[in-house]
């Protein structure tokens, strides 16, 4: 499949602050050092952290309830095991 594309762009992980900017710009409603714990224990990317914002929007919908920062962490967790179980294209 990778040998159709010309040219390969290798991207890295945003950096921890970067993280923590991502972060704190779509979970407004958490404490900084909440998310900042995050953005130091979890290396993930911005999809991730907008795969771990819907999550957060539909459990929100479904169980009409507020996500504690432990929820959050589980979710961080979860994404990186997520990511792991794949192996990785192109950049060996």
């Amino acid at each position: 499949f990778d040998r159709r594309f010309l040219f390969k762009q290798q991207l890295s992980n945003p950096d921890q602050q970067t993280r923590l900017q991502i972060l704190q710009h779509q979970f407004p409603a958490f404490s900084n050092s909440d998310l900042d714990f995050i953005a130091q224990e979890y290396d993930l990317t911005g999809s991730q952290i907008q795969s771990i914002k819907k999550k957060v929007f539909v459990d929100q919908l479904l169980d009409l309830t507020e996500t504690t920062s432990r929820n959050l962490e589980q979710y961080a967790k979860s994404e990186i095991s997520f990511r792991r179980t794949f192996s990785k294209m192109g950049f060996r």
